[in-house]
């Protein structure tokens, strides 16, 4: 028998699933070449690229 916390069990779970899907092993090998190929996007334009508005600022963020 083997006990983990119910985090830990939903991971394996979601894991599993996302394994399960057909050509998802495909699809993360293209996400990884255009990582490394540099065509990824930012948090500002993906929002402008899906039609969302620009994030609010956080009060009292230090950058």
């Amino acid at each position: 028998m083997v006990m983990v916390s119910a985090d830990e069990w939903e991971s394996v779970q979601e894991t599993l699933f996302w394994l399960s899907q057909p050509g998802i092993a495909d699809a993360l090998d293209e996400a990884r070449a255009d990582v490394a190929a540099g065509r990824v996007l930012d948090e500002g334009q993906a929002r402008a690229a899906l039609g969302l508005p620009a994030r609010a600022p956080r009060r009292g963020r230090v950058s």
